[in-house]
């Protein structure tokens, strides 16, 4: 069958992030060795890259705003900086766009349907949106609509809650099974199609060349790019 929709990952697969960064940077201002704020942050889920257990839960699921997951941090980790310094921090995690992705995210509107589904917080969601705007091109948001955003903040569910899923196709107005679902981690792309949904592409980040990997197995499954 044909497929109509792309259910986009963010973090790793369109943006690229570090959380080491954050944790250094804290542990610079801390004094606490960047292990132990790992695990005050995330618990062990950091191990498989899925970021959401810990103190960040919370601020993940949205059970409370930035400024409330500030003040939790800040007490948690005795920080002694304003919120804004702490938020610049927090946002360091996010590094650069991968240039190709965005661009070919462009070179697929209108023609097809596409949703951001991110496992992330407000402040963050900010700083990769602004990793967006490259070439002089809007941002993310601006291009998809912000009903095109789905964020576990947003839904009140983690990765890879059914809701999620759900919520992405709805904001689509496709079923499922036209839908094509794209993550780095495959506990969630398994996920999806455990759910029902039509295809998924797993990203591996490892590999040197994910990105044309991702966009090759895309084309693959049908999705073309614009000709102007």
């Amino acid at each position: 069958m044909g497929y109509e929709g792309i259910i986009w990952d963010c973090g790793g697969v369109i943006i690229n992030f570090d959380a080491d960064i954050t944790n250094r940077l804290l542990s610079q201002a801390t004094g606490k060795d960047p292990q132990e704020i790992n695990a005050y942050l995330y618990g062990g889920s950091a191990t498989g890259r899925e970021y959401n257990e810990g103190a960040f839960e919370p601020y993940y699921l949205g059970g409370c705003d930035s400024s409330q997951f500030y003040r939790i941090i800040k007490k948690g980790l005795n920080l002694q900086m304003a919120e804004k310094e702490f938020a610049a921090i927090w946002k360091a995690t996010f590094t650069n766009p991968n240039t190709e992705i965005v661009e070919f995210i462009h070179a697929l509107h209108p023609r097809y349907q596409q949703v951001i589904l991110s496992s992330t917080n407000p402040w963050q969601w900010d700083r990769m949106n602004e990793f967006s705007t490259i070439g002089g091109r809007i941002d993310l948001e601006t291009l998809l609509g912000k009903e095109r955003i789905v964020t576990s903040y947003s839904v009140g569910h983690k990765k890879p809650a059914p809701q999620l899923f759900e919520a992405a196709c709805r904001s689509l107005g496709l079923r499922k099974e036209e839908c094509v679902y794209i993550d780095d981690i495959k506990k969630y792309t398994d996920a999806f199609l455990a759910w029902g949904g039509g295809n998924a592409v797993h990203v591996d980040l490892n590999a040197d060349d994910f990105v044309e990997n991702c966009i090759d197995d895309l084309i693959k499954l049908g999705f073309f790019r614009r000709v102007s």
